[in-house]
């Protein structure tokens, strides 16, 4: 039976029961119930949660990260600079390579989300940086043969039901 390892902030909470009871019959999926938070968090936590498992060889990773790295509190930009998530991303795809090798690569895009959700000028997030983040995360991880799933597009033109708050 393949393995499934799901890894990601609030997305990945909100579909990872769901995966894993509609793959039942095809794969084992894995999944930490922490959300994931910002990208920093899943660079210091991975292995941990690998361990926690007890989890060695899956044939797939499915990890997202972006909502949190994207947070801007009291509007002073985003908690994660560009850059340095451009290279959080790359360092958490080689360490899923380093922990899972020869497993594939697929990263989830974050999801719009309700703008007035948030708290004005306090804690807030728009769907401008949602999708210069995703941006990023096309550019850089495509060349690294990550498949993308692109959870923005899909849910785009939704009911903000479907959107992160």
């Amino acid at each position: 039976m393949k393995k499934v390892f799901l890894i990601g902030d609030s997305i990945k909470k909100g579909y990872d029961r769901y995966v894993k009871e509609s793959m039942s019959d095809i794969a084992e999926v894995f999944y930490h119930d922490e959300n994931c938070r910002f990208s920093q968090y899943i660079l210091r936590y991975l292995h941990k949660w690998k361990d926690d498992l007890k989890i060695s060889n899956v044939d797939l990773v499915h990890w997202n990260v972006g909502h949190w790295d994207t947070l801007r509190i009291y509007n002073d930009g985003c908690l994660t600079s560009p850059e340095n998530y451009k290279e959080n991303l790359v360092r958490i795809s080689e360490r899923i390579e380093f922990l899972f090798p020869g497993a594939m690569q697929v990263f989830a895009l974050s999801t719009p989300v309700i703008e007035s959700g948030y708290i004005k000028d306090f804690e807030m997030r728009y769907n401008s940086d949602v999708k210069i983040y995703n941006n990023i995360a096309v550019d850089v991880l495509k060349n690294r043969g990550v498949i993308i799933n692109d959870l923005y597009s899909l849910l785009e033109d939704k009911p903000e039901t479907f959107h992160s708050a």
